[in-house]
């Protein structure tokens, strides 16, 4: 039998793509919303502090005084999960827009998403709510949210 949806629950379920973005700065969304896996099935909140040398140029990112943000920065210093998984996790959340990662290589690209953003939205539990119900919606490659 169809499951079919109601006026009532279209609306219910789509109110959020109405409202204003929320207006909170990207390093605070990020603590807020954020989870960081750490293995096991563990996971803690993201914090500043271990890297806080990404919060200005993460509150950069949503900033309308910039063009383009440029980050340089050594190895293995919270700069990915930071710049880029915080950023999308700002965007799912606080201001819902389409948005694109390019990778190196579809191979990397694979791992980004595979090994650290799918990961990252399984434990964040904002990210999980927001995610498309339908199987087809998310896969390696694409991610689609409620909010289109």
């Amino acid at each position: 039998m169809l499951n079919q949806e109601t006026a009532k629950a279209a609306r219910t379920d789509s109110g959020y793509i109405l409202r204003a973005p929320r207006r909170m700065r990207v390093a605070d969304a990020v603590a807020q919303y954020m989870r960081v896996p750490m293995g096991a099935g563990n996971s803690v909140p993201w914090d500043p502090l271990v890297a806080p040398y990404v919060i200005e140029p993460m509150n950069c990112l949503a900033s309308r005084e910039y063009d383009a943000v440029i980050f340089v920065g050594p190895a293995r210093t919270g700069k990915t999960i930071g710049l880029i998984d915080g950023w999308v996790i700002y965007n799912v959340i606080c201001d819902p827009a389409d948005m694109l990662i390019i990778q190196m290589t579809e191979e990397k690209a694979r791992e980004h998403s595979k090994k650290r953003l799918a990961r990252t939205f399984r434990v964040s539990p904002e990210v999980v709510s927001r995610l498309s119900p339908n199987k087809n919606d998310n896969n390696v490659y694409d991610r689609t949210f409620l909010a289109g």
